[in-house]
């Protein structure tokens, strides 16, 4: 690769994720910027001839911090080279909805779910894993990679060990799921959504997000 190039992750609206070379006499490219660009193949990664920068999106601290966290999600799960157009218009969609003064947490609920949903993973909030609709007076579980267990039919779906389950102190009212298929987001429905989306993208994580942590800073 040399010294003279960028290695680049990128998210295309034509090709997904991707790894380029790109100049470093070019300079820097922004983060979470729209470019319009072309890349060849070469030996090792494609290499990036031209590139126009298309946004100007303004972050602030934690809207870094989101950005980061997202980016991390992308590169972890996308399959390289697979390309996710309707993914691609959410992702720019929420980039430019942090733009405004508004709460990032239903956006970044949003978007863990649509991603899941994207790659295959997803779930219902409507239904469990059993097929039965889900209802406001009873409460629920989480299972990865299965989806939403009425707690007294748990047991009925077989428990694997190996699986991350929700423990029965942390059950999910029927009520703040059917609020959150229809987008309804208070700080309780964040709360589940919260728990179970971060059960559901562990699952497929080949290491933990560090970007978490910056979260946590002061």
């Amino acid at each position: 690769m040399g010294e003279s190039n960028w290695l680049l992750n990128i998210f295309s609206e034509q090709d997904g994720h991707q790894l380029v070379l790109a100049p470093r006499r070019a300079g820097r490219l922004a983060l979470w910027q729209l470019y319009q660009g072309e890349w060849r193949s070469d030996k090792d990664w494609p290499r990036m001839t031209v590139s126009d920068r298309l946004s100007e999106l303004k972050y602030q601290r934690q809207q870094l911090f989101c950005c980061t966290y997202l980016s991390e999600l992308l590169i972890q799960l996308l399959p390289m080279a697979d390309a996710q157009p309707q993914l691609f218009q959410r992702f720019l969609t929420l980039l430019e909805a942090m733009q405004t003064p508004q709460a990032l947490e239903p956006w970044l609920r949003i978007f863990e779910y649509q991603l899941l949903q994207a790659l295959g993973f997803g779930f219902d909030w409507h239904q469990t894993v059993e097929g039965q609709p889900v209802q406001a007076e009873l409460s629920y579980q989480f299972r990865a990679e299965l989806g939403l267990l009425e707690i007294d039919a748990r047991q009925s779906a077989g428990t694997d060990q190996t699986v991350p389950v929700m423990t029965a102190s942390q059950s999910l009212p029927g009520q703040a799921l059917l609020e959150l298929a229809d987008g309804a987001f208070n700080r309780r429905n964040l709360a589940v959504a919260k728990q179970v989306l971060r059960l559901a993208l562990s699952q497929h994580l080949s290491k933990p997000l560090v970007s978490r942590q910056l979260f946590a800073m002061p």
